[in-house]
């Protein structure tokens, strides 16, 4: 075969190619097209929802170590020893002498069996530390426990409560601070006693008299005089909370206000009868047996 001739083959099986490539191309079937869904963002502004809060802000715990405590002792841990002493024996100190506050300030202060002190204390969540300590300069007497409550104070590390005591755990745990809770002791007023003195009834049955009446009851040796419209007297016992007037006699006024004579007629017959006498230092009150009830005070001239 010639070389033209074998061109020619060569350009007419290239063209057959080429038409086949082309009418391919033209029937081929399209290929599907696959759907992705949107998936659209929320809506967090809409009628029905609500936007997400930012985080809250952590809450403060209210410092419960705030109020007064009385120190009663500290107790050292088995195979230690006191820094100050050397000794492992329990520090005991004077009754009610050794009373701490912690303030909502943050500022601290003591009573102590000489001297007060004053400071700073700073507390995170049970760790506690406290000082410096500054203290006033009165000279101490021997055996004060001042100065060893003072460094004890300034080695504490944190603190416990367990109800009314509270325990300030002192460095390598070495000993304990024992603390309760100071509650303030409030002398009751002296009760006025009855025989010499004079009381003027400031209420009946719940119902205040008027500020400048002079109903009055007085006690004297053994005997009481009363007075209303008219004056009633006679002698009296006391037992066991009850009081009881015998022999009244009184006089005979006409009264023209209606409720000062029942008044007046209740007393008698209460007192008679017998009523339950009370104190509250100046102010004293008799209870009938139906509830009837006489409220006096000291009577002032």
């Amino acid at each position: 075969m010639s070389k033209t001739t074998s061109a020619l083959l060569g350009i007419l099986l290239l063209a057959l190619i080429a038409l086949g490539i082309v009418y391919a191309a033209r029937h081929a079937t399209p290929a599907a097209i696959i759907d992705t869904p949107i998936v659209e963002a929320p809506n967090t502004t809409g009628p029905n929802t609500s936007p997400t809060p930012p985080p809250s802000a952590p809450t403060t715990t209210k410092n419960p170590i705030i109020g007064g405590w009385v120190w009663q002792k500290t107790i050292f841990i088995t195979g230690t020893t006191n820094p100050t002493t050397g000794s492992g024996a329990a520090v005991v100190p004077a009754a009610g002498k050794f009373v701490a506050t912690f303030g909502t300030d943050l500022n601290f202060s003591s009573t102590t069996d000489c001297n007060s002190l004053k400071g700073k204390y700073i507390v995170d969540n049970e760790v506690l530390s406290l000082g410096p300590v500054a203290a006033t300069k009165m000279g101490c007497a021997a055996g004060s426990l001042e100065s060893e409550y003072t460094k004890e104070l300034t080695r504490v590390l944190s603190y416990t409560i367990n109800g009314n005591e509270l325990h300030l755990n002192l460095a390598r745990d070495t000993g304990t601070m024992i603390f309760t809770r100071y509650v303030k002791i409030v002398d009751p007023a002296p009760v006025v006693q009855l025989n010499g003195s004079t009381f003027r009834l400031i209420s009946y049955n719940g119902a205040a008299t008027a500020a400048d009446s002079k109903y009055t009851l007085a006690f004297n040796n053994g005997n009481l005089s009363a007075k209303f419209c008219n004056g009633l007297g006679g002698s009296y016992t006391l037992s066991n909370g009850t009081i009881k007037a015998s022999q009244m006699i009184g006089t005979l006024m006409y009264c023209s206000d209606s409720n000062l004579m029942n008044m007046e007629s209740t007393f008698s017959s209460v007192l008679s009868a017998g009523a339950k006498l009370e104190q509250q230092g100046s102010t004293l009150t008799l209870t009938g047996s139906k509830g009837e009830k006489f409220t006096y005070t000291v009577f002032m001239n």
